[in-house]
């Protein structure tokens, strides 16, 4: 998506499967269930989507967030970049943004030099605009290296016919709930100690 149009387009391998297994490469099982990969990619494929470039792809030691639009409609809304400590909780604000993105294609939004991610910090941004939102992380090292001790699933504190509300004690870089026969309108997502999200689903 950032080398828009140098290359363009997503192909994906394969949208179903002959196996109801949670890995795989296939998109939804044999009894047509999201898998984890369906939000993931649908995420990736979504008109408005950020993502951190750094400092071996940038070549030049800086890291870089990027904003990539597809589609004809016009998209206009602000941003957050911040530290984020898995640990603690802990948050350092590295500045704001605005965007205001009149036509499909990628553009920079952000840039910081001389940045040094220690093992216990990621990169985050969250971005907002008219219809929707994007949370883009950038981590310092191999996930299995972070220090975010055992691995949990997020909390559900509420559900209904028609949502769910999951909180989290722990940073979860990749919180996923499965519900039978559902899908969600996202899973798989970044949650902070303490966030608190509330999920729809059909």
């Amino acid at each position: 998506r950032r080398h828009a149009w140098y290359a363009s387009g997503i192909v994906f391998w394969m949208y179903n499967d002959c196996w109801p297994a949670a890995n795989g490469w296939s998109l939804v099982d044999y009894y047509a269930q999201p898998k984890p990969a369906y939000y993931t990619f649908r995420r990736c494929a979504g008109s408005v989507i950020f993502s951190f470039g750094g400092p071996d792809e940038n070549g030049d030691g800086n890291y870089v967030l990027w904003l990539c639009q597809n589609g004809l409609l016009p998209h206009k809304g602000q941003g957050r970049v911040y530290l984020y400590n898995v640990v603690t909780g802990a948050e350092t604000d590295l500045g704001t943004f605005a965007f205001d993105k009149r036509d499909a294609g990628a553009e920079p939004v952000w840039k910081k030099e001389n940045l040094i991610l220690a093992e216990d910090t990621v990169l985050l941004c969250d971005a907002e605009w008219e219809d929707g939102a994007d949370r883009a992380f950038c981590l310092p090292c191999a996930l299995s290296n972070m220090p975010i001790g055992p691995a949990v699933g997020p909390t559900v504190e509420k559900e209904t016919a028609t949502e769910i509300v999951i909180t989290s004690s722990v940073t979860l870089p990749y919180a996923f709930i499965d519900p039978e026969g559902r899908i969600l309108s996202e899973n798989g997502v970044f949650m902070k100690i303490g966030e608190r999200r509330i999920i729809s689903k059909r």
